[in-house]
């Protein structure tokens, strides 16, 4: 597998936007709109994309995923990196820091990983004291969080990690079923962050996320 078919913010985005619903996929502009990219980035990412096999075009700027090839090939470079903060859910609810978990119809922050699956339907047993990850829009909100709430390894409880959507999509296409604190990312990228850890992997192995959503791993 060509891990070079996959680069930069434009591939990841390109790809992922292809998963986010296999079955129909945004054609180039509507990604690159999403993304806040230049439709020129997306279509060359596009193109590696169905040159490395990954995907398929079916006419000017729409191309249809291959997978699960092209989650696994997604998985092998997707970020890892989190900073921890002192952060607790209740400071979420804070307006210095514009998380916009009251409403998911604008950016917003956005659950995933272990908690993220979970709450997706994902069988993990997690521990109460496990860490939550949020994706933000940027390094402006980890400063901004980690100035107002640094991590604290003092606490009973780890705090909340952060991490930067690599794709621009995640805080933009936010969920808040039933009974769910925290509005979620996309099952895919939950899937995606499940990936890292041998134990997440075999959970993945299991899990099939609600109607609505696709199984594209």
């Amino acid at each position: 597998m060509n891990r070079d078919a996959i680069s930069g913010r434009s591939g990841l985005a390109a790809a992922a936007a292809l998963l986010l619903n296999p079955d129909n996929p945004l054609g180039v502009t509507e990604i690159s709109r999403q993304a806040n990219l230049n439709a020129s980035s997306i279509s060359r990412a596009m193109f590696a994309l169905a040159d490395a096999q990954l995907a398929e075009r079916l006419s000017r700027g729409r191309y249809r995923p291959l997978v699960p090839e092209l989650f696994w090939a997604l998985a092998e470079v997707w970020p890892r990196d989190r900073t921890t903060t002192g952060l607790t859910a209740a400071d979420l609810k804070g307006a210095q820091l514009g998380a916009g978990i009251e409403t998911v119809s604008s950016l917003g922050w956005a659950m995933a990983a272990e908690r993220g699956a979970v709450s997706w339907g994902a069988p993990l047993v997690l521990t109460g004291d496990y860490p939550t990850l949020l994706y933000v829009p940027d390094e402006t909100a980890i400063r901004s969080a980690l100035a107002l709430h640094p991590e604290n390894k003092s606490q009973r409880r780890p705090g909340i990690a952060l991490a930067v959507d690599p794709t621009g999509l995640i805080v933009a296409n936010r969920f808040r079923p039933p009974a769910v604190p925290l509005p979620l990312a996309h099952p895919l990228f939950c899937a995606l962050d499940l990936t890292a850890a041998s134990r997440d992997r075999e959970a993945l192995e299991q899990w099939t996320p609600p109607d609505g959503f696709s199984r594209v791993w």
